[in-house]
Order: structure tokens, then C-alpha cells, then sequence
């Protein structure tokens, strides 16, 4: 049993309360750290589908799961890592990761898709798992650090992969969906369908799109610094970093993402294996959380131009996610020229968990081949 599961075992005996949060030992910590087409076809708008299904996620493949080899490319002068799996023929799909992940926490939870026949790109966004956050060409800098700069780069190596003529489905999960929106954006013409599943959709300009855990901190640092400082992100980057460590229990750690699902999760029969998956702890990609607490959650500007986005767009999320908040789906849903939200009854932020993980699944099966 690795660290991680241990920790996910305590939650089956933990006291069911909320755990404190030094929120001023917090503040210390973090103040003084460096890194901080068909539509008829598509789920109805604003639909909530609530049929009880069995459980998506087998224990056994998430817990045994078999990585694929991960790639580098040399693109726009700086190295860019991926992962594909799934059938050769299968229609790609590009997948942008959250916030911490990468192709090791993507792949085990979406292997779904890969057995309804597609085929899956995760490619890493800057700073994670070696892709590095700028480039060098003829001796000029190309940024990646944005939500466009790895949207950008995530189409140059698409270009690299399958030639000049393609059009490509995209997900873009929690603090990727973000660099989703920008490629939808750029890429209109070739980007087929856009999923947006407990995305990021709008920067943390107001406590409403703060992930609730970190709310109080999140004034409290706002009140004293003002918007965007850099002391505020890494305040922000130093709460998300302790969901990783100690200082919270591992109740409080679980609840952070799950809210009031928690007794409901923990039911489902992947639940171990998914937690331990999500909550593993990856150092190489310390610079990827930084750059996303710099320059994602606190972007200065928006994500995308939204009316540029052309391709039909399927937004899925728990009300009950305290993550990233219901107020994120609100925002894309509105900002989105063609966009149906659906509401599922999942695991909170862990959307393959949960009462209604299996039927938000053939939800976005639906989706995809409506749109192919």
C-alpha cells in the first residue's frame, strides 16, 4: 500500500466534521515561498440527470493502470511532452489536464473514452512533467505560459503529429480548460467539438470563482494586497500545494474536492484508487502549479475571445463542486455561443466518481458523435 492509500484508508474511519485550517500558518508559509451536429442529439440545455447507474470506474484497471511511454517533441524551440493511447483508427481527442496532473491522473480516469473507441492526446501544459514554459526560435522567446501560449503550442505539435489538414475534438479538464477555450478560440474551423468538464472558465477576480476551502485566505490576501500580486498567488499556490501535505487532514483533503458528496463517493468502488490517483504528489511538475497560480488563475486578461468560438461545446459540472465552482459552468454557458450545460450528480470536482458518473460519460460519448 503506497503513502496515498493509506491516507484514503483513514477517510473510511475518520469523524465525519470539518477539519480546521490554520489560516494564518498558511499565510506565513505561503507569504515567504518563491514558487508559489446534430443539436437534437446533444443533452439538453441546463439538464440534470440524476438515473442511478453502476459504478463507472473499475477498481482494478485505475489501481493496475498500463501508462503508455511518454513523448517529447522539440516544438517551437522548447521541449513539449505527451501521451496517446487508445486505438490507432479512433478519432483524437486533445486533452488538456488540471491544475497538479498529468498524463499519470488523466489516463486512469478517462480510459472510458478510450474504450468507447477514441483515442486520447494528453498533452502536458507548460511547466509539467518536463514541457518547458518558453521557447527559443532565431533567438526570440516564445511565452507558453498563458492559456493561448499552450493552446498555441498544443496545436504546433498536433501539426508536428498528424500534418497541416486536421480538426480535432478537445477536452479541457478543471485548470485546463482554460488553454481549451483559447484553442477553441484560435482554432475555430478545425477544433470539432469542445468539452468543458469541471472547468476553469473564468480568472479568480472575484471570491465566487475561488475554490471555497481557500475563500476566507483568498479575501483576507485580497483585502491586504490588492488583485493579482504576486503575494496573493502564491498564497493561493501555497493552500493548493497543502491539499498535498499534511497540514490538511486527509478528510479535509478529500472533502476540498468531493463537498458535500463525500458519503455518496465513497460508495463507489473505484473510490480508493481514483483519490490515490488524483492526490499522488508530483514534484517534476512544481513549475506547472506555480505558472497556473501566476498565470491562469490570476490571468490579467480573459481566457479566449469568446465569440470566436465556433465549434458546439458540451459543459459538465457538479453543483456541488466547491473546486472550482458551479459559477465557472455559469460563466462558460453564458460567454459560449454554442453551449449546453448539464448538471450531474457526480463526485463533486471528481466527476468520474458518483451517482451519475456513468450517465455523464455517455453523455459526452452522445456529444463527440453527434459532432464527428
Amino acid at each position: 500500500m503506497t503513502p496515498v492509500d493509506e491516507r484514503v484508508s483513514n477517510v473510511d474511519n475518520a469523524q465525519s466534521h470539518h477539519g480546521s485550517c490554520p489560516l494564518l500558518e498558511f499565510m506565513i508559509v505561503c507569504l515567504g515561498a518563491h514558487v508559489w451536429r446534430h443539436p437534437s442529439r446533444w443533452p439538453s440545455r441546463n439538464m440534470r440527470i440524476t438515473n442511478r447507474r453502476s459504478s463507472l470506474l473499475q477498481l482494478a484497471r485505475v489501481a493496475n493502470y498500463p501508462y503508455p511511454a511518454l513523448s517529447t517533441a522539440q516544438i517551437a524551440g522548447g521541449n513539449v511532452t505527451y501521451a496517446i493511447q487508445g486505438p490507432d483508427a479512433g478519432p483524437v481527442i486533445l486533452y488538456f489536464h488540471g491544475w497538479g496532473d498529468d498524463y499519470r491522473v488523466a489516463l486512469p480516469l478517462e480510459y472510458p473514452l478510450i474504450d468507447a473507441g477514441y483515442q486520447l492526446l494528453v498533452v502536458h501544459r507548460p511547466g509539467y512533467a518536463g514541457t518547458a514554459l518558453q521557447g527559443i526560435v532565431d533567438g526570440e522567446t516564445f511565452d507558453r505560459r498563458s492559456a493561448e501560449g499552450s493552446a498555441c503550442t498544443a496545436a504546433a505539435l498536433i501539426t508536428y503529429l498528424y500534418g497541416d489538414n486536421w480538426r480535432i475534438s478537445v477536452i479541457g479538464t478543471s485548470g485546463g480548460a482554460p488553454a481549451a477555450l483559447a484553442f477553441a478560440s484560435l482554432y475555430p474551423d478545425q477544433t470539432k467539438a469542445l468539452i468543458l468538464q469541471a472547468g476553469v472558465a473564468h480568472a479568480w477576480t472575484d471570491a465566487k470563482f475561488v475554490p471555497e476551502l481557500f475563500r476566507a485566505t483568498y479575501l483576507t490576501a485580497f483585502k491586504r494586497f490588492g488583485w493579482a500580486g504576486d503575494q496573493v498567488s502564491q498564497i493561493i499556490f501555497g493552500l493548493l500545494v497543502k491539499m498535498r501535505e499534511s497540514t490538511l487532514s486527509d478528510l479535509d483533503r478529500i472533502r476540498a474536492l468531493v463537498g458535500s458528496r463525500l458519503e455518496e463517493v465513497k460508495r463507489d468502488a473505484a473510490f480508493r484508487p481514483a483519490v490515490s490517483t488524483i492526490l499522488r504528489d508530483s514534484p517534476e511538475n512544481r513549475s506547472g502549479e506555480l505558472n497556473d497560480a501566476h498565470r491562469i488563475f490570476f490571468s490579467q486578461s480573459p481566457y479566449c475571445h469568446w465569440e470566436s468560438i465556433k465549434a458546439p461545446t458540451l459543459i459538465i459540472h457538479d453543483r456541488q463542486d466547491t473546486f472550482v465552482p458551479f459559477a465557472h459552468a455559469e460563466k462558460a454557458k453564458k460567454k459560449v455561443p454554442h453551449a449546453n450545460l448539464c448538471e450531474f450528480r457526480v463526485g463533486g470536482h471528481i466527476l468520474w466518481l458518483g451517482r451519475d458518473a456513468r450517465s455523464m460519460h455517455q453523455a459526452r460519448v452522445g456529444f463527440l458523435r453527434a459532432s464527428h
